[in-house]
């Protein structure tokens, strides 16, 4: 038998177009280590084939992932191909071939593809709209990656129901949180991006299922849970200080709450205070209503800003609220108003007004703590702020 030249060994094979079509398929058009679209020009949106099919154990012998056995037998194997970017069929070939040995780039294969088995077995009954919602907080701004909410909703096997979130933020004007016009401007903006964008098609019953995902302080985050409150289905994602950046970090189903009444409830002012997050000491409450409140406090033992991990401490939170509310009006009457302090999650302060609902639940006053006012004011009412629109 003739010895093959290094000519020989370093020729590329023709790949059977049905491989190829094959291989197209079960990358999904995509790179298999960047994950980028390969089918269409991401600046002119023009459909291009910019793929590359390059082989796991190489074909050219020069390479260090040539290998004398398995790189001839596997030459036109689809368990040996992957579909690249043309950066990564640089970079794997030449200057940073010896970070990409056969071993990585098959997990890298295997990990790819099972992520679009994965998401393309997800039925249509799993599709969700995302919303985005953000007010500034103080002066910091807030931006929700589109990447890492999609991962999230993926990890809960939902997938986007359209290509872009619900967006119901809306450009900043000057005010700060401190101010007034800052919660009358913001109210009344996300109301009526609500009512535009989403409440219509709740009613047509265009959308049954929505992902939320918000930044912002407490007052305008209960609002949108009570705008929220007539879609059934919704996943609201807590935004979390370390590792992943939305979503549940545990499975732990304990209930943590208790609700505290208070000794008298025959005071001026009915109160009910939320504390999770931090502590709200009654003095606070009463250097702004004064010493004639009756106060109702839902909290947890130990109160601490990482203390939402799990969805099930989400159920047991609007359980918790529930029974609080029930139990305020059972004791009040239908003829007071309810002064609500809060210092809990965002993710909790919407699950708050999801299970408040306008036409049973008493009204609402909610106050907002903050530095340059030294201390809790009045921001919005509910459901005031929103039934003159």
């Amino acid at each position: 038998m003739k010895k093959k030249t290094k000519k020989e060994k370093s020729s590329r094979p023709t790949i059977p177009n049905k491989i190829y079509n094959l291989l197209w398929a079960k990358a999904a058009g995509r790179c298999y280590i960047c994950n980028k679209i390969l089918y269409q020009d991401l600046l002119t949106n023009k459909h291009v084939n910019s793929a590359y099919v390059a082989h796991i154990y190489d074909v050219n012998h020069k390479t260090h992932r040539y290998d004398e056995d398995l790189s001839p037998k596997l030459s036109k194997d689809i368990s040996n191909l992957m579909l690249l970017c043309d950066t990564h069929h640089r970079m794997i070939d030449n200057e940073a071939q010896k970070e990409y040995p056969a071993s990585r780039l098959l997990k890298i294969k295997k990990e790819h593809e099972e992520r679009i088995k994965r998401l393309t077995s997800i039925t249509t009954d799993q599709q969700s709209f995302m919303i985005f919602y953000s007010a500034p907080i103080g002066k910091r701004l807030f931006q929700i990656n589109m990447q890492e909410a999609e991962n999230a909703m993926i990890r809960d096997e939902v997938y986007p129901a359209e290509d872009m979130p619900i967006i119901l933020s809306v450009s900043d004007d000057e005010a700060r949180d401190s101010e007034t016009s800052y919660w009358h401007y913001h109210s009344q903006n996300l109301i009526r991006k609500y009512k535009r964008l989403i409440a219509e098609k709740v009613t047509q019953k265009e959308i049954t299922q929505v992902s939320v995902f918000a930044i912002a302080p407490q007052p305008l985050l209960i609002l949108l849970g009570v705008l929220l409150g007539d879609i059934k289905k919704t996943s609201i994602y807590p935004k979390n200080r370390e590792g992943v950046s939305w979503g549940w970090r545990t499975k732990t189903k304990e209930n943590q709450y208790q609700i505290i009444p208070p000794k008298d409830t025959t005071r001026k002012h009915i109160v009910l205070k939320i504390s999770i997050s931090a502590d709200i000491h009654s003095d606070r409450i009463t250097n702004v209503l004064g010493g004639d409140s009756s106060i109702w406090e839902l909290r947890i033992s130990n109160c601490n800003n990482d203390f939402l991990k799990s969805s099930h401490q989400a159920r047991h939170f609007r359980e918790a609220v529930k029974q609080l509310l029930n139990q305020v009006k059972h004791i009040h009457g239908e003829e007071v108003i309810l002064h609500l302090f809060t210092a809990m999650p965002a993710a909790l302060a919407i699950e708050f007004g999801k299970v408040y609902m306008p036409k049973a639940d008493l009204p609402i006053i909610i106050y907002d703590q903050n530095r340059d006012r030294s201390g809790f004011f009045e921001t919005l009412r509910i459901p005031d702020c929103y039934t003159s629109l």
